[in-house]
Parts: structure tokens; C-alpha cells; sequence
């Protein structure tokens, strides 16, 4: 009897064009990296699945490009691919929501238990919108003071008495996690303790198997202070910093295998070492190498053997550039003086108080009104990235060359990508 000759796997050249073509938007051919901050809000789960949610919530910190929202796409994924029935529930709500935590209860309702609670009958109106795989509800028309939703504290609903009557949480089939992307744009009623919902969540006194994992740039832990939550439990907070060279060789290696490219071991370690030492380790940069890897393997035929490497490595220099471009687009008047900034940080950083000195001074002369704006202005950017309260540093180092070898101290002009 003859086995039937088993057809050579084609190469995926549609998968590798749409995730060329994608970018910045395209999904990564693999999670890889981030161990660490996986394990440490798994063991927040399973607190709060155990009841005990004071102090769990989490945060996920770092410049921009350094992964924050894919690992909490990541989160997700591996909560919903599990088949336990009290699998944590994960539910992406929208940091401006937290301005009217009455939002927020009603999207828990709605994921515990769609259609079930009366708001369709009351006089609100909302409009559902996702972006980039995010939830945010937007509010059209206030609810009426004669709807099911009757308790009002401070002449707002309160959230825990709208999750008390609709869903108690013997009522819960597992923890839901509330994952908030950008989070150091949230805002809230500071004054009023009921309807904090941030700050119920932080100290979990609400009874309820809920808690927040969330991530933003470094100043969100400034925003979360402002917000009512004056200490992150140890461990609490993770600060992303760029990937290892093992983990960048594995995501180019997912690359290669998700799309079936053809090539012996020889090419793919030589692809694999030369994207890995290129793209210095920085999530962002890395996407940027392997969408070019992928150009180079449509010309190719999906054969890695026959595709350029110095035209993908050529593509994710240019989109590098782009990149820091973008970031300092909005700073052209400070050109000059982030330089100087930079120039006086050294490779291990600089006490936060010395670089927000720093940027007090040069205010005026980068057209900030002052300096603790410059300093957000800088963050936000990715230039300068806080660890913990005390260190500050430039947080990408190809982004600090970049800075000392395109401007001068006086204003100048971004480089030709």
C-alpha cells in the first residue's frame, strides 16, 4: 500500500502582503517576550477570583512603541481561549469613560449579561464604537431620574448600586479584568467616593471579583496619584523596555513559519541575527524590520533564500526614521533644547528632578509656557521616559543618537527619511 505524497506547504505570499501592507495597524505574527508582567497579572486574577482585589489593579508603562496595548491585546486573547467556566472575562473599556463610571457598569452589565438589564428602556441612548479592537461608549442623552437606575449619589448613578441590583457577584461566573489602553489620559470625579471608580477598584472595597489592568506612558502614575490611587501595591507597575535578542529572533522566526516562507536554517538564522542586532530590541522598530522582511519575501516568492535582506533592513531604517520623525514633529521649536537635555543625561539616567529642572529652564527658548508642560511634552513623545519616581532617561537608545546626531543646540531641521 502507498502512502499518498503529501504536497509541499505553499508560501502565504496574501498573509504576507496584508501584513506588509497593514503596518503600524498589523497585528504581530507572534506575542512574544513580557513574561514577567504576564505572570504578575495572573497573579492579580487570581487574587480577585479568590475575592481579595485590595490593591490589584495593575499597570503597564513605557515609551511609545514599547508594546503596552499588544500585551493587553495579548491578555485578552489568552483569557478568552480558555475553556474554564470562571475564566477571567476581559473587558476593554475607553479612559474617558472613567469620567462617568455609571458608563463602565453599564458595559459590565452588558458583558455579564446582554439585553437582561432594563437601559434599553431608559431614556439614554448610546453609540458603540470600536477602534482598534477597543470598546468605548459614547454618551447621546443622560438617563432619567424615573429609570430602573434610581440610586443616585452626588446626583450621579452610582456604579456599585446599579452592579448590586442587576448582577450581585455571587452572580458572576469568573473575574473580569477592565482593560484600559492610553490610560494617562484618564479623568474622574475626584471629590466624590462613591462614584471613584478608580480608586474602589484600587482599594477593592466594592465586593465584586473586578479589578483594572491598564497601561500608559510613564506620567500615568502621576495620573493615577491624581486620581485617588496614592500607592500601586509592590510589583504593581511594570515598566516596558525593549525586548531581548532571543525574544526579537523568535518574533522573526514566527514571521518565517506563520506564512510558511521556504529557507533552510542557515538564512533564517542569518535573517533572524541581522533584524535582531538592527532593531535594537524595541518593539516598535522590530514590527517595522519584519514588515520589510515580508516585502522582500513577496518579490521573492516567499523564498527566503532569494530575498534581499538589505532591502528589508533598508525599509525598517526608513520606517525608523519616520517614526522618531513623527514623534518630534510636534517639537520643532525645542529642537535645540532637547538636545542639550539629552546631551546632559548619561546612559543610566539622571534623577527626575534634576531633567524636570532641566526643562524648566529651556521652557521658554522650546515655546512651552513652562516646564513641568515641556517635561509631559517630552514624555509623551518618547523622549524621556520616568522609572519609578526617581529616574528618568531616555528610554529608546537609537532615539537618544538619533536626537544628538540630527539637531544642533539651536533649532533645526528633522532628517530626509
Amino acid at each position: 500500500m502507498f502512502r499518498k505524497r503529501r504536497t509541499p506547504a505553499t508560501p502565504d505570499i496574501e498573509g504576507l502582503r496584508i501584513f506588509s501592507e497593514k503596518g503600524d495597524r498589523s497585528p504581530a505574527p507572534a506575542f512574544v517576550g513580557r513574561e514577567s508582567v504576564l505572570a504578575g497579572v495572573e497573579g492579580t486574577v487570581r487574587r480577585v477570583a479568590r475575592g481579595d482585589a485590595q490593591g490589584g489593579i495593575r499597570l503597564i508603562y513605557g515609551a511609545p512603541g514599547a508594546g503596552k496595548s499588544a500585551l493587553l491585546e495579548e491578555l485578552a486573547r489568552r483569557w478568552r481561549a480558555r475553556e474554564a467556566s470562571d475564566a477571567p472575562i476581559p473587558l476593554f473599556v475607553s479612559a474617558d469613560d472613567f469620567a462617568e463610571p455609571a458608563l463602565v457598569a453599564e458595559a459590565i452589565l452588558d458583558t455579564l449579561n446582554p439585553g437582561a438589564t432594563p437601559f434599553s428602556a431608559s431614556s439614554r441612548r448610546t453609540a458603540w464604537s470600536a477602534q482598534a479592537g477597543f470598546l468605548s461608549r459614547r454618551v447621546e442623552t443622560e438617563t432619567s431620574r424615573d429609570s430602573p437606575l434610581a440610586e443616585v449619589s452626588g446626583g450621579r448613578r452610582n456604579p456599585w448600586a446599579m452592579l448590586r441590583e442587576f448582577a450581585p457577584s455571587q452572580d458572576w461566573p469568573g473575574p473580569m479584568i477592565l482593560l484600559i489602553d492610553e490610560a494617562q489620559g484618564m479623568t474622574g470625579d475626584m471629590s466624590n467616593g462613591e462614584n471613584s471608580l478608580l480608586k474602589a477598584l484600587h482599594e477593592g472595597r466594592h465586593g465584586f471579583p473586578l479589578t483594572a489592568v491598564m497601561s500608559g506612558l510613564s506620567d500615568t502614575l502621576q495620573v493615577l496619584r491624581e486620581l485617588g490611587v496614592s500607592r500601586l501595591s509592590e510589583g504593581a507597575a511594570h515598566a516596558l523596555g525593549p525586548l531581548s535578542g532571543s525574544e526579537c529572533r523568535e518574533a522573526v522566526a514566527a514571521l518565517l513559519d506563520r506564512h510558511r516562507v521556504k529557507g533552510g536554517a542557515e538564512d533564517r538564522a542569518e535573517w533572524a541575527g541581522a533584524i535582531s542586532e538592527r532593531c535594537n530590541g524595541w518593539p516598535q522598530h522590530l514590527h517595522n524590520y519584519l514588515a520589510g522582511t515580508a516585502r522582500s519575501l513577496i518579490d521573492a516568492g516567499g523564498d527566503l533564500a532569494r530575498a534581499e535582506l538589505d532591502a528589508a533592513l533598508e525599509h525598517g531604517d526608513r520606517a525608523r526614521v519616520n517614526y522618531y520623525n513623527a514623534r518630534l514633529a510636534g517639537l520643532a521649536p525645542a529642537h535645540g533644547a532637547i538636545r542639550s537635555i539629552l546631551s546632559r543625561i548619561p546612559d543610566g539616567g539622571l534623577l527626575t528632578g534634576e531633567v524636570m529642572a532641566m526643562t524648566q529652564r529651556t521652557a521658554t527658548e522650546a515655546s512651552f509656557d513652562n516646564g513641568p508642560q515641556f517635561y509631559k511634552a517630552l514624555l509623551h513623545a518618547g523622549v524621556l521616559h520616568e522609572d519609578g519616581a526617581l529616574m528618568c532617561h531616555c528610554p529608546i537608545p537609537s532615539f537618544r543618537r538619533h536626537i544628538l546626531d540630527t539637531f544642533s543646540t539651536e533649532p533645526g531641521s528633522l532628517l530626509d527619511p
